[in-house]
């Protein structure tokens, strides 16, 4: 399929679902279409982004149609423009400032979109807008926004993403006069062979905590190849500095594309400490297509024979990956992909989040005192820079897999004989304090349902015990285990089928927007709990369209497959007694992530690691298939093991709690266990922290319910006092 074809397909998407007929101006966030608005507010960056992306397309009604609309945002009074506006395009309160990048985006989309209009009267006041516009940044010492009558600074930050915008800007409309300033700016944030800082202070010495982010450095990229020849060859090395950069540290290790952010050394890293005290970014890394997007734009500016096959490879790449996050069902770009990380350096399960994302962060949910941005939310930001980059020669990949013979298996335990996960008895170990733990666990109870934690106003970034479906699996499965009596169990029943939406998925919580995990969750304590008093046809129509043409599940419909969400997907149609859309390219898919050292990885033609490696071989048991090369398997997952008792999660790489319990799980799942078995009971036992709770790290404060329930359910299998077959139901 040509891009040609994906253009046309993304055009009209954006005009049909994120276009307000009504009002004028685009949606900020939809879930999938129109019929789910997620945020309706509107924004100056959309509509200035629109100008560009249907300049470009030469879509001269909707450009016209879009200056009509961004009349609805002048700020006649002071100049310039207000900034966000509400569903019925009023004037927000928190959208009466200056975003210095915002306001001279706007005025340089309206240029562009003049130039296409031929328009000189425009074309003259829209260039003399940007001329004040950078004029008062370097009156106002660079400050990132300023009050409504551009007089008072309200962040001082200074950043790479302004002087590099505004020198772009500067040299498109002729004002290279003007930008020789910000050349000079620009040089204070280069950090020699190591690309730019994102901030520096007030006397221009980098910010450290800040670090390096990817679009920021695609900006300066941009703002460099826009110079003319002469000061170009003066950044020549900068480049090729900052692209080489990239290529050494942005690289995802399991999944392919490039990180958003890294520190000032170019270390992938979860930031608490920054994100904490700045409050203006989640201290998780994602891969942002938004970023990708912005970056293969910079990409496609670079013209230097030195690095021409590095970046024309970098091109393809970043290209693939956002065609992968493309909505083949639904239409649109999803955001992108986040991880869980075994350490604050080490990325290793796949997840449709953003987590602990800021305040007010545009299409973000609140869960008790954490928020989240859901992945698979079409932004309009993001859909607009896809129309405004892509590349029209290029191609959709659709990937083929080759054709795996396999054996048929089945479970001896059926599903109907439970419960009997806890007839095996107690733990005979006395490594961990189980009164303790149940004290502990019993504080997590929220109203009807259980939270994170125990925590009611927690300090720092861990989550309080605000109910969620997550945690109310992993506790009632826990008091399973333990023998102990699930309180107010029809209470809780109603609670979780509460949260089915109308498209029949389930959501953490009610009105939030459902999620293949969020969904597993509340059908497996559903399970445990004996009941299935929910719309079970409806949610099998959201299971079966989060399956892809490539036969694994995404975490929603339209969102790219891996391993971690097709476990969930198959694990739901097996407790439903049902079958996949295409159960055969659920199988080869699956099959299809094992490589030669026996292992599995999240998708195909990956790397292996545990803890997909568990979510394969559950999967491929539940669908009746045999585990191939099983020996292999199980001699790969012990040759893990490290002399503490945990497990690596992956070779030549670090000792993961969350990954030791899906090799032991896996291991369990083959009929065998660790080759150290005490070492391991004694490993996990140490994680047991001062409140009876567990950490994924020793000695730590707990963490969550989450490392409880790792905790428990490794403790019963290595005393293989718990049936496999509930080890591969509930995760």
């Amino acid at each position: 399929m040509k891009m040609v074809y994906i253009l046309k397909t993304l055009s009209d998407y954006i005009k049909n679902n994120l276009y307000d007929e009504y009002y004028g101006a685009f949606y900020s966030v939809v879930n999938r279409d129109k019929q789910d608005i997620v945020t309706e507010d509107k924004t100056l960056l959309d509509v200035s982004l629109g100008l560009l992306a249907f300049s470009k397309q030469n879509d001269k009604k909707m450009v016209l149609t879009l200056l009509k609309d961004m009349e609805q945002f002048q700020d006649k009074e002071n100049g310039g423009f207000y900034e966000i506006l509400d569903g019925t395009n009023i004037k927000q309160e928190i959208g009466i400032v200056k975003t210095i990048f915002i306001q001279a985006l706007a005025q340089f989309a309206r240029y562009v979109a003049a130039r296409g209009l031929e328009d000189k009267i425009l074309v003259k006041t829209s260039s003399e807008a940007i001329e004040r516009i950078s004029k008062q940044y370097i009156i106002k010492n660079k400050a990132t926004i300023l009050s409504q009558d551009w007089n008072d600074a309200i962040d001082t930050s200074i950043k790479l993403l302004d002087v590099s915008l505004l020198l772009y800007i500067l040299n498109q409309i002729g004002r290279t006069d003007l930008g020789s300033i910000f050349i000079d700016f620009l040089k204070a944030f280069i950090d020699p062979e190591k690309g730019a800082y994102s901030k520096i202070n007030g006397d221009g010495t980098p910010m450290f905590f800040a670090g390096k982010k990817l679009l920021d450095m695609s900006v300066m990229i941009l703002a460099i190849s826009a110079l003319d020849e002469k000061e170009r060859q003066k950044f020549t090395g900068v480049i090729k500095d900052t692209i080489s950069f990239i290529d050494r540290h942005y690289r995802h290790p399991l999944t392919k594309g490039f990180w958003d952010k890294s520190d000032k050394d170019g270390t992938i890293s979860v930031s608490v400490i920054s994100a904490y005290y700045q409050k203006s970014e989640s201290p998780f890394p994602i891969k942002s297509m938004l970023s990708h997007a912005v970056f293969l734009m910079a990409l496609n500016k670079i013209d230097h024979s030195s690095t021409k096959s590095l970046v024309e490879s970098m091109k393809k790449e970043v290209q693939e990956q956002i065609l992968h996050f493309y909505d083949t069902k639904n239409g649109g770009i999803n955001f992108g992909q986040g991880n869980w990380f075994s350490t604050p350096t080490s990325p290793t399960v796949p997840i449709a989040r953003h987590v602990m994302v800021p305040t007010y962060t545009k299409g973000a949910f609140y869960v008790g005192n954490t928020a989240y941005l859901p992945l698979h939310e079409k932004i309009t930001t993001l859909q607009l820079l896809g129309l405004l980059v892509l590349d029209e020669n290029a191609k959709l990949l659709s990937q083929k897999f080759k054709k795996i013979d396999y054996q048929s298996h089945s479970f001896d335990k059926n599903k109907n004989s439970l419960p009997y996960a806890a007839t095996a008895g107690k733990l005979t170990q006395q490594h961990i304090d189980i009164e303790k733990y149940k004290e502990w666990s019993h504080k997590t109870i929220s109203g009807f349902s259980y939270g994170l934690t125990a925590y009611k106003s927690p300090l720092g970034v861990k989550s309080d015990k605000t109910p969620q479906n997550f945690s109310a699996l992993h506790v009632i499965a826990d008091m399973t285990l333990l023998g102990e009596e699930i309180p107010n169990k029809k209470q809780l029943e109603t609670t979780l089928v509460a949260c089915q939406n109308e498209d029949g998925g389930f959501a953490e919580q009610p009105s939030l927007l459902s999620e293949l995990f969020t969904t597993y969750c509340v059908v497996a304590s559903e399970f445990i709990l004996g009941q299935v008093n929910y719309d079970v046809n409806k949610c099998l129509e959201f299971v079966r369209a989060c399956q892809n043409e490539d036969g694994g599940f995404g975490n929603s419909p339209g969102y790219p497959s891996d391993t971690w969400h097709t476990n969930f997907g198959a694990v739901i149609l097996h407790l439903l007694d049902a079958e996949a859309k295409d159960k055969e390219k659920l199988i080869q898919y699956l099959l299809n992530c094992q490589n030669e050292d026996g292992g599995f990885s999240v998708i195909p033609n990956g790397v292996s690691e545990v803890f997909s490696t568990f979510r394969c071989i559950d999967s491929l048991l539940v669908q009746g298939v045999a585990i191939p090369h099983e020996k292999k398997v199980i001699q790969w997952l012990q040759s893990l093991q490290d002399k503490t008792g945990g497990f690596l999660y992956q070779e030549n790489q670090v000792v993961s709690f969350v990954g030791s319990y899906h090799a032991i799980g896996a291991l369990y799942l083959l009929g065998s266990l660790p080759l150290e078995v005490e070492q391991a009971q004694v490993w996990l036992a140490q994680h047991q922290s001062r409140d009876g709770g567990f950490s994924r790290a020793i000695g730590a404060p707990s963490d969550t319910t989450d490392e409880g329930f790792i905790s428990i359910h490794a403790s019963y299998m290595l005393e293989q006092k718990v049936d496999p077959y509930w080890v591969a139901l509930i995760t």
